[in-house]
């Protein structure tokens, strides 16, 4: 079942690619509830927290090519946000491989909200920038 729903008039950015990683991501999280739900605590975190991390990279990486195109005047910022959450999410994938206890809804939540206060927060300010844009769609699969 998930803990996050997808809604585009939530989290839409209007943006196919940025927009298809972030379902990406909510989808991995959910996954993880899922795991857990079934009881695969330890190596559903580890695995799914690890994969998290990697998929983050990229689409950091090119969210922030895409504000680049776009011309978006709070780039730099927008970097440094992006550093500190991956800082963060890896903080956390430490404490893990290192045998520290982390409960599992302290991860889902840490998770939730981690994703869901960046896009709300940061993203969907790219909301007006690219419904004026013709750069909607970008030829990169998600």
């Amino acid at each position: 079942m998930g803990i996050v729903t997808w809604s585009d008039e939530l989290y839409g950015t209007g943006h196919e690619t940025i927009d298809g990683q972030h379902k990406r991501l909510i989808q991995m999280i959910n996954d993880l509830h899922d795991s857990l739900a079934k009881g695969q605590v330890t190596e559903g975190m580890k695995s799914t927290l690890k994969g998290i991390v990697e998929y983050t990279q990229t689409h950091f990486a090119d969210e922030e090519k895409i504000m680049e195109e776009l011309g978006w005047p709070e780039l730099d910022e927008h970097r440094r946000k992006h550093h500190a959450l991956l800082r963060d999410v890896r903080k956390m994938l430490m404490r893990l491989k290192s045998g520290e206890t982390v409960g599992p809804f302290e991860l889902l939540g840490f998770l939730r909200q981690w994703l869901l206060e960046h896009i709300e927060g940061e993203d969907l300010k790219l909301r007006k920038v690219i419904k004026t844009s013709s750069a909607t769609k970008s030829p990169k699969p998600v």
